[in-house]
């Protein structure tokens, strides 16, 4: 359900958030979307970053929220079934609310108690309870956000288990982490209670999200390094017709013809795998088949749930009756990325490979809202601790002939955090460039070429050309 802003990929999106209502039952498309007849979609959130999201039992959304220009909730936001109070806090029937501030919030989940757990970027996972109540050996006094734990293996998407282990991934890596409920057994390791421990998928994955099915299987989503749609089974046998071989990652070719980048994923109590292409649109995989968002959906078939089409970008989260969120454009995702260095000097790699660079989200015109234009950037193999520079440059004499949009330091993990808005552009060619530190020392340049039209609007976006110094 996320995407880690690293040293090594950041591809952060506009995003909303969007219902659909259907038969009087609250249907998410977006953040959720339901299995029935036909539907009808219309915004429910402006959050532009929906890292993670889940519901508790009565149809509550609760979301991840790390960026939201349009209202400012950064942080835990809830979206209720209904008026009241929860967490102490005054709530509204399908509006916003932010229960927890904080633009630092990486994934959420929520457990069978309907205790809600969200994680930080720094591994600190925090509880936020009803009650008061001890969960995962920490006193936790009631609506009280509560630090419970720092997993570095639990700082991004959550999810628990039915055993009420708390699972998390730390996005980019292909490690998976879980703090234990108990002292035992789990996937042929022993764990500790409250005590992290860290499992290896398939080497080079980038997980992105995690669900666990039936059998308490794991799957999972890589959204760069491997890609595709994998599962981590307690047990050999075989899954949807597929031969698996226990305490082995394996990738699930039925995604495989379609899977690509796979972010978010989720699963039913049916046994339905709920997967999102990358930017495109939620799947399911059913083994016995049904309906879903009105729609028939054939057993044993990946099928594409048409409804979501360009409503799905990461995460998906699917409700005890049926909803089914994920986070849905509300702009036009553009990226300038797919190069970086190769043996010292430049080269080009895929943008499937991981390779991030300078990427721009498109809302609206560039020089009618700017607004709405943000810029994100980032660039592989970066020096930590080393500073950068982002700066847009009029190509041909054109006003402005250089402007600073950013300038930091890259934090000790290789994190950039930063964000910036292209100015009002009058029509023409810019150079939108990064300059930082290269691990080998050299300086590194990073440069996309962007072309603004009449109306102020982008009319071309370039690949991003490296210079290593």
């Amino acid at each position: 359900m996320w995407l880690r802003l690293s040293a090594v990929v950041i591809r952060r999106s506009v995003v909303a958030i969007v219902l659909s209502a259907l038969a009087g039952v609250l249907l998410a498309v977006g953040v959720p979307v339901k299995a029935q007849a036909s539907s009808s979609v219309s915004t429910i959130s402006t959050a532009e970053y929906p890292l993670g999201m889940d519901f508790d039992s009565s149809g509550n959304l609760f979301i991840a929220s790390q960026n939201n220009d349009a209202s400012g909730n950064l942080g835990l936001v809830m979206i209720p079934e209904v008026s009241g109070t929860l967490f102490g806090q005054a709530v509204v029937a399908g509006q916003e609310n932010l229960l927890v501030s904080t633009s630092a919030i990486r994934g959420v989940a929520v457990d069978s108690n309907d205790d809600v757990f969200y994680s930080l970027s720094d591994g600190r996972v925090y509880a936020l309870t009803s009650s008061t109540r001890t969960v995962f050996g920490v006193s936790v006094s009631a609506n009280t956000p509560t630090q419970i734990a720092t997993a570095s293996s639990l700082r991004g998407p959550l999810e628990f288990d039915t055993d009420g282990n708390l699972w998390g991934v730390y996005p980019s890596s292909s490690s998976v982490g879980v703090l234990p409920v108990s002292t035992t057994t789990l996937f042929n390791q022993s764990v500790t209670a409250n005590t992290e421990a860290t499992y290896t998928m398939a080497p080079g994955s980038w997980i992105w999200d995690i669900a666990f099915d039936g059998s308490g299987s794991l799957l999972y989503s890589d959204g760069w390094g491997n890609q595709g749609v994998w599962i981590y089974s307690k047990s050999s046998g075989t899954f949807f017709g597929q031969s698996i071989t226990a305490y082995t990652a394996t990738e699930l070719t039925g995604f495989s013809g379609v899977f690509g980048r796979a972010a978010g994923i989720d699963t039913d109590s049916a046994g339905n795998v709920f997967a999102v292409l990358y930017g495109s649109a939620i799947y399911v995989f059913s083994p016995s088949g049904g309906n879903f968002v009105g729609q028939s959906v054939s057993a044993s078939s990946l099928t594409q749930l048409t409804d979501t089409a360009s409503k799905a970008q990461q995460g998906v989260a699917v409700s005890a009756d049926g909803k089914i969120a994920s986070g849905a454009f509300s702009a036009t995702f553009l990226f300038a990325g797919e190069a970086t260095e190769s043996s010292g000097s430049a080269g080009s790699r895929s943008a499937s490979a991981g390779v991030p660079g300078i990427f721009l989200t498109v809302a609206g015109p560039v020089g009618r809202s700017a607004s709405e234009a943000p810029v994100y950037y980032g660039a592989d193999r970066v020096s930590v601790t080393s500073t950068y520079l982002l700066t847009v440059t009029g190509v041909s004499n054109i006003a402005p002939t250089i402007t600073t949009l950013a300038e930091g330091t890259i934090d000790a993990d290789g994190s950039f955090s930063s964000m910036t808005r292209l100015p009002v552009l009058a029509p023409g060619t810019y150079n939108v460039q990064m300059v930082g530190t290269h691990t080998n020392g050299s300086t590194l340049q990073l440069t996309s070429q962007v072309t603004i039209g009449g109306a102020g609007e982008f009319t071309g976006i370039g690949a991003n050309i490296p210079v290593i110094k």
